[in-house]
């Protein structure tokens, strides 16, 4: 499991109030599995004014949507709790795990487009096409600024 995913949700057991926070900085869908569905509980039950920092209840929850044995039991919720260095710097793990989460989505854009580039049977421009409306589609979903081959290229030219 991811530390930084795992202090975020330590952070947010022990101070339900951060999650407010950290929802500005990341999503359900950015957090790796089983934590996604933990977070997605945990942000629910805040919405809705469940105890969230009620153990047993946390426990429960966890048990009757089958997540408690996916993170390891009461003993690896009780790690959730422990890997917290410090709740006050729940933006900063929430950083990280937004931006692990952007890797794993600019990876397996790559991966795609290295697929797609080897099939013979799709042209280049097809390729290229392809690339260039998912890059976009990415930067909207994502926030990030990234810059398609054809701009990329013009700089360095430029240069």
């Amino acid at each position: 499991m991811n530390e930084a995913e795992e202090a975020v949700l330590g952070s947010i057991l022990l101070f339900p109030r951060c999650i407010e926070a950290v929802e500005t900085i990341v999503s359900v869908q950015d957090f790796e599995k089983p934590l996604d569905a933990i977070f997605g509980l945990l942000q629910d039950a805040h919405h809705a004014g469940q105890p969230v920092h009620d153990i047993k209840w946390v426990v429960a929850e966890l048990r009757s949507r089958k997540l408690l044995d996916a993170i390891g039991g009461t003993v690896g919720l009780a790690r959730l709790s422990q890997a917290v260095g410090s709740a006050g710097h729940v933006v900063y793990y929430a950083k990280q795990v937004k931006q692990a989460a952007d890797r794993r989505r600019l990876k397996a854009l790559a991966t795609s487009l290295r697929d797609a580039a080897a099939d013979a049977s799709r042209t280049p421009e097809a390729v290229a096409a392809e690339y260039e409306s998912r890059l976009g589609a990415m930067q909207a979903s994502t926030g990030l600024k990234l810059t398609p081959w054809g701009d990329a290229a013009a700089e360095a030219l430029d240069r």
